[in-house]
């Protein structure tokens, strides 16, 4: 296999920074001032509660940017006794004193720990850290209590738990923004602590990659984010932000074990003299030593299916090394090495089965993913300027069983500056990013591939007083292609594409009154065709899937308008979130069927122009009265997903017919007399609350969907039984319970899936678990 030279790596951080340096240089020299002389005055910032010192955290003074160091201690600089100084600290409620409360209390500030579910950081809607209530798009938050209370200890999972937001084999979905597209492409972009993470060649998300034993939070932003984050962000991004070590050592353990239970007739098991299961352990360790932060973490899960010769098992180790070189001076690295051995199928071989049909062989996968991300931090507190550099080395190795293996090595470097003028209320974030992908795949006609990224960014922030918040992005990205024309008849391209584009971002947030905020947005989005959309070749049972060399990018935006609510009454807090979205697609790229050489064959297409209109209703929660607690957090979205281009004569018409338009076939290819986009649930509701008491609790989630109208109408043709299924089948809700235990630190807990033992499937020709029970012991010292 022929991959970048090692010196290619080099070379692309070289273009980065040359880059960076020429996109620098006016600030440099416009920021080239002496600032005014004030009293030097020093400080320290103390957790109120846990009489800790708070390193990192962020002070403005006199429109000044400064952060403590390790010790929680800062330097800053007073032009006046009546400056206001404000404090700011992740998870801590925000702060202002004026010189004068500083000698007051000898120089120490204690910041409150912040328990008010409102008040919570995020960065992906801006690259900087920002309140939540004051971003001016849709955002979803996963934190590790929420994560801990669920039984999965895998990330999509637990993802698919929030509202808005659906998993399908693997493939994120927003707002029914995409569909399933058998593991070929994806609208939503996994940020792994602000790099991408989806693998090159199929765009395809590895959630085993993230590792959920040392997450900080997960943000999830719904709607186009190209404007920050380039191609793939076209329908909203899952950000995963980890953990670094804190003054005093952490060290997480836990185990889960599962096991099935027998399904509801009409079905019949074939495991009954066999033990299935799944066994998960994890743990994490966090500490400290003098400017050195080290994290380590591990992973290891071992599952037998409910799918008959179906298997998994898995490994991931990681490590985190950060050094403070001085105040405002960080770097280090991040090693994330995953190693896999599975087995599965594509579809069953009858009505309510468990068991792969025989036309198509079992899928034998053993996979080794790693990464190595290099960083580096500095903030000019002379200019007051923060800067990162940051970079990843990702290898993918897939082998496949019936050539569908596929290799890829990613090299990826981005420079970003960050530049606050408190004064003004304006912040300003702006970056370069290259990235340069070889993939060799036998799923790819057996030959080679490199992808070319180059892009730049830059967004505006500006506050008017205490009320307005606007903001402003633009990127522009170039995209280029190189691969072996001859091999796929396209020799008119010359085995070279590119192309370049703009895309931009605006928002707005109105604070209307105390905890009520007005919001709204719009923002553009694209996405490149994936090699795996353009080239695959391969087979899977009767259906072949063939190459699309003339695939065309796809581009679209998204709008929306929202009314967020926070609530603070007696012992309840929490906030509602009312919101109206719209989006349009042009050239929006799906798998569709057609007929040729006396064949069914699948191909990634332009199926035209589509349009999805939506509302959604969130609401996060906790009541505390005499010692008992309750949590809640869900939500309810409804879309209107249709086909712009859409053609009813296609009704009458067959697959087979070449002369269809794209509007004809859109209507021909959809199992629904209806246009409706395929692979999407109109309507769906999750809902997660807990009681606790004394120690004590007990909880449960609900996942609802309706009817999936419209799937590939050749899948009903010809998976056994898929058609009758879906007549009897129309959308699901399934409910998990829990209960157990909580003290000082240690959680256990027994849980029961799919209480009711539902009958239900998320993708066409795959049955999920009937009801299975285990218990969890999570620690945390």
């Amino acid at each position: 296999m022929r991959l970048l030279k090692t010196s290619g790596w080099w070379v692309l951080y070289g273009r980065v920074l040359c880059t960076a340096v020429l996109f620098h240089t006016p600030w440099i020299l416009t920021m080239a001032q002496n600032p005014t002389e004030g009293k030097a005055v020093q400080l320290v910032v103390m957790d109120a509660v846990a009489e800790r010192p708070i390193d990192y955290a962020q002070i403005w003074a006199c429109g000044a940017e400064y952060w403590t160091n390790a010790s929680g201690r800062a330097d800053i600089e007073v032009r006046s006794d009546t400056c206001e100084i404000v404090v700011v600290a992740f998870g801590y409620r925000a702060d202002t004193f004026t010189l004068k409360d500083l000698r007051a209390e000898g120089g120490v500030i204690r910041l409150q720990p912040m328990h008010v579910l409102l008040k919570a950081a995020v960065i992906t809607s801006t690259r900087y850290e920002k309140p939540l209530e004051r971003t001016t798009v849709s955002m979803e938050l996963i934190r590790p209590r929420f994560m801990q209370m669920q039984s999965s200890t895998g990330l999509a999972d637990i993802v698919d738990r929030i509202a808005g937001v659906e998993i399908i084999d693997g493939q994120a979905n927003i707002r029914g923004g995409s569909g399933w597209s058998y593991g070929a492409g994806s609208r939503v972009l996994l940020l792994l602590d602000d790099i991408p993470i989806l693998e090159q060649g199929a765009g395809y998300p590895n959630w085993s990659d993230l590792p959920i034993e040392n997450i900080a939070q997960v943000e999830i932003l719904k709607g186009a984010s190209s404007a920050l984050y380039g191609s793939s962000a076209l329908n909203g991004i899952i950000h995963v932000r980890t953990q670094y070590a804190k003054d005093e050592p952490e060290l997480e353990l836990g185990t889960v074990w599962k096991t099935v239970t027998r399904p509801r007739a009409p079905i019949r098991p074939w495991w009954s003299d066999t033990l299935l299961y799944e066994w998960t352990a994890y743990g994490a360790y966090r500490v400290r030593w003098g400017r050195w932060d080290w994290v380590a973490g591990g992973y290891y899960r071992d599952t037998r299916s409910h799918l008959r010769e179906s298997f998994s098992h898995f490994g991931r180790g990681n490590l985190r090394v950060r050094y403070r070189f001085g105040e405002g001076i960080a770097a280090g690295a991040y090693l994330n090495y995953n190693r896999a051995d599975a087995q599965g199928f594509f579809y069953w071989d009858s009505l309510y089965s468990y068991e792969p049909t025989s036309f198509i062989s079992l899928a034998k996968t053993m996979s080794v993913r790693y990464h190595i991300d290099p960083f580096l931090h500095y903030f000019s507190k002379r200019w007051n300027v923060r800067h990162r550099l940051t970079g990843r080395y990702y290898v993918v190795r897939n082998a496949v069983s019936d050539g569908r293996s596929n290799y890829s090595t990613t090299r990826y470097a981005e420079y970003q500056i960050h530049r606050p003028w408190k004064e003004l209320g304006m912040y300003l974030t702006a970056g370069v990013v290259g990235m340069d992908v070889a993939v060799r795949a036998e799923l790819y006609g057996d030959t080679s591939f490199t992808i070319r990224h180059l892009a730049g960014y830059v967004q505006l922030d500006r506050e008017f007083g205490e009320k307005w918040t606007l903001s402003l992005g633009m990127r522009w990205e170039r995209y280029a292609l190189r691969y072996p024309a001859a091999v796929f008849g396209d020799t008119a391209s010359g085995g070279y594409k590119t192309e370049h584009r703009p895309v931009m971002r605006v928002g707005m947030n109105y604070r209307l009154v105390a905890g009520s905020f007005l919001r709204a947005s719009w923002g553009q989005g694209y996405r490149f065709p994936t090699i795996a959309e353009q080239f695959i070749t391969t087979e899977a049972g009767l259906f072949r899937l063939i190459p699309n060399p003339r695939l065309r990018s796809e581009t679209g935006w998204t709008a929306e308008l929202g009314w967020k609510q926070g609530l603070i009454l007696g012992g309840v807090q929490g906030f509602t979130d009312v919101s109206v979205f719209w989006s349009r697609y042009r050239d929006m790229m799906e798998f569709n069927a057609l007929y040729r050489d006396f064949q069914i064959l699948f191909q990634s297409q332009n199926v035209g122009n589509t349009d999805i209109k939506g509302v959604e209703w969130t609401w996060v929660g906790k009541w505390s009265y005499g010692g008992h607690t309750i949590l809640w957090q869900g939500g309810i979205t409804r879309i209107w997903p249709k086909f712009l281009d859409y053609d009813t004569t296609g009704w009458e018409a067959s697959i087979l017919d070449t002369s269809l338009t794209v509007a004809q076939r859109n209507a021909a290819n959809s199992s629904c007399r209806c246009n409706v986009l395929k692979y999407r649930h109109e309507w769906t509701l999750k809902l997660d609350v807990e009681w606790q008491y004394r120690g004590g609790f007990v909880g449960g989630n609900l996942r609802y969907a309706s009817e999936m109208r419209a799937i590939d109408r050749v899948f009903e043709i010809f998976v056994p039984g898929l058609e009758e299924f879906r007549a009897r089948h129309k959308g699901y809700s399934v409910v998990d319970l829990r209960g157990g235990v909580q003290w000082k630190g240690m959680r256990c807990t027994v849980y029961v899936e799919n209480a009711f033992n539902v009958i239900y499937m998320l993708r066409p020709g795959i049955m999920e678990p009937p009801r299975r029970v285990g218990i969890k012991w999570h620690v945390k010292i």
